[in-house]
């Protein structure tokens, strides 16, 4: 493996494992898969690539149905005229790598009863909901917004943000109906985002986090809340831009009720900032902006079957001396 892009972890029986995506030398999609036995005594791991570079895995997430546990991977595929759509593969937990399992199956969403578009980047991340459902955030062509709404395919806008939900059951059993939910937000004028992370808390409210570079050169984030109604759709949304600060991390506390940014200045990449939110609520250091979306056809996928090349093998590893520091803290906004 040369690149990490994500990392998920699950406890099975007396074994910790931890599962990697990224790529390969040879810029193929692989999965590391390292397995602690008991006490630490048995430590193997496994990998498995795909043998072509038309696939990408960006992330990956642990998702339930009733008592059933999976993992869940997302990227990118381009096996369809060479054009970007999303790629979905599901894993049994007990077995990721089983040479017969549902994880060869691989669901690409290229299909739409109206007006499809292909993606625009290969960023896509997952949260999971507890009722057998699992959501991704990524990034669509933004031509579809702007021919729903204005009836034209302006070319000069980068994409538009796509928040998909599906059934896990629908995955598992190779429905190409997998996709239940689909809203579209409207195109910014950017010249680059970038998805860092995305986050839940417990009662269908979601925020993803964005890096972005705008037509001045000026390099910040932004960051939007939005809740899902009983359709599955965006139903609310609050959207931050947070001006000279560039936040890389995101992650929830409190039983899921609140969350922290981190990051930096954008003039001065040695001061750390960090950020810490309340879901639902009006208030923020940041101002708040006007964000449009609009409901639209979960897309339909194809699906079809392609294996891991799999090894096994024990681990080596090399300690890694942590050195804590403290330091003073300045609250530049206070609670409000």
């Amino acid at each position: 493996m040369t690149t990490l892009t994500r990392m998920e972890s699950f406890r099975e029986g007396l074994n910790n494992h931890y599962v990697c995506v990224g790529k390969n030398e040879r810029n193929y999609p692989s999965i590391v898969e390292v397995i602690f036995g008991p006490a630490y005594s048995i430590i193997n791991y496994r990998t498995a690539t795909l043998d072509y570079d038309v696939e990408t895995i960006f992330d990956i997430k642990r998702a339930s149905h009733w008592a059933d546990n999976y993992l869940v991977t997302a990227g990118m595929d381009y096996t369809m005229n060479n054009k970007r759509y999303l790629n979905l593969r599901i894993y049994d937990i007990n077995d990721i790598f089983n040479p017969t399992g549902i994880q060869n199956m691989k669901h690409v969403f290229c299909i739409d009863t109206a007006f499809g578009v292909h993606w625009d980047r290969d960023d896509v991340l997952i949260r999971s909901f507890d009722d057998g459902l699992f959501s991704t955030v990524s990034y669509l062509d933004e031509s579809l917004y702007n021919h729903v709404v204005f009836g034209t395919r302006p070319v000069h806008l980068p994409n538009s943000v796509h928040i998909g939900v599906f059934k896990v059951a629908n995955l598992v059993s190779n429905s190409v109906s997998s996709m239940i939910g689909s809203t579209v937000f409207e195109p910014l004028a950017l010249v680059h985002n970038s998805l860092k992370e995305y986050i839940n808390s417990p009662v269908r409210t979601f925020s993803f986090l964005e890096r972005i570079l705008d037509g001045s050169g000026n390099e910040t984030s932004t960051y939007c809340e939005v809740e899902l109604n009983t359709s599955w759709n965006v139903n609310v949304v609050r959207k931050f831009n947070t001006g000279n600060d560039i936040y890389c991390g995101m992650d929830v506390y409190d039983n899921q009720q609140k969350y922290v940014m981190s990051g930096f200045e954008d003039d001065d990449r040695t001061m750390m900032k960090y950020s810490m939110k309340v879901f639902h609520s009006s208030k923020s250091c940041h101002d708040a902006e006007e964000y449009k979306y609009i409901h639209y056809n979960p897309h339909r996928s194809v699906n079809w079957n392609k294996g891991f090349i799999v090894k096994s093998a024990r681990s080596n590893f090399n300690e890694v001396e942590v050195m804590p520091y403290n330091v003073p803290q300045t609250i530049k906004c206070p609670e409000m």
